[in-house]
């Protein structure tokens, strides 16, 4: 077994013998908000998660439209409650507003 499958089972992700892997909406969020720290890219954080990077760019999408909700034992961002990632993204983009990014 490699190593991101080691550390995805560990994050509870499923991985079939098939090679299928069931995402657990916690672990998505994670991932999208990995997206959103400065300096982070999506083909970085995609291959730390052994996805595509298309495959996190439509996570991203669904986070944007509100469909995500980041759990909080993966995300420390969340402070003790659940969040919608789309929150962390409006909150990152007045930070890079700020600091004309």
């Amino acid at each position: 077994m490699c190593a991101t499958n080691s550390l995805l089972k560990s994050l509870g992700v499923e991985i079939y013998s098939s090679g299928y892997r069931r995402w657990p909406d916690a672990v998505k969020a994670q991932a999208v908000s990995e997206t959103l720290e400065p300096g982070a890219t999506v083909n970085g954080v995609a291959a730390r998660y052994g996805v595509l990077p298309n495959q996190l760019s439509a996570w991203r999408a669904l986070a944007k439209q509100g469909k995500l909700v980041c759990a909080c034992p993966l995300n420390p961002t969340c402070s003790g409650r659940a969040w919608p990632v789309t929150l962390l993204w409006q909150r990152n983009a007045r930070v890079g507003a700020r600091r004309g990014v």
